[in-house]
């Protein structure tokens, strides 16, 4: 569904079937990433000259839900989104904020839109912690995981997600994170660059 182009090489970060994990402490830039990964999946040219998405001409939609940023936060990610697949209005692309949902509405309304998309390949879900009432509830966190494998193999999608990582470690938070790691095809740590602050 997307990969990565540098010095000659591909490294494959997500394929149809699979569910990835995008991890970071605050701050770090995850939700740009994300943008990037979602830019990735609409466009044909390779996006910041290292990503490229290569989706089937049949299953060219794309779902982007937020669930931590209010609507102007999110209008800004779309709009970043325009900027760097050259479209102001992308005809493959739906975003969905869903601050104001409860967690288990949350989940009904992404379930829901995974099911009834025709023609979706790739789904971006920017905040999986914001989809339960606790990290650390076990039974949630393996919910959460079997749902995400259900969706991606019975629709043959790729969805993206992302997870804060503890303050202080590098290890994804709580048994969500532990049981999002053991499952995911990728995991991609996002850190800012201390060299370069842009």
């Amino acid at each position: 569904a997307w990969e990565q182009v540098g010095n000659g090489e591909t490294a494959i970060l997500g394929t149809l079937g699979n569910f990835s994990l995008v991890i970071g402490k605050a701050k770090s830039r995850k939700s740009f990433f994300l943008n990037v990964a979602t830019s990735a999946a609409l466009g044909k040219d390779l996006i910041l000259e290292r990503f490229r998405g290569c989706l089937p001409t049949d299953q060219r939609n794309v779902l982007y839900f937020d669930t931590e940023q209010g609507k102007y936060h999110v209008q800004l990610a779309l709009k970043r989104i325009c900027k760097q697949i050259g479209q102001s209005v992308p005809e493959h692309l739906s975003v969905y904020g869903l601050r104001t949902l409860p967690p288990s509405e949350r989940l009904q309304v992404i379930e829901y839109a995974v099911y009834n998309t025709p023609g979706l390949g790739f789904v971006v879900i920017d905040g999986i912690k914001d989809l339960v009432m606790s990290i650390n509830d076990e039974a949630e966190a393996t919910m959460i995981a079997s749902k995400l494998l259900k969706w991606t193999e019975e629709m043959n999608v790729h969805i993206v997600t992302v997870l804060h990582q503890n303050k202080s470690d590098n290890n994804a938070r709580g048994h969500i994170g532990t049981e999002l790691i053991n499952k995911a095809e990728t995991v991609l740590s996002v850190t800012k660059s201390e060299q370069d602050k842009d």
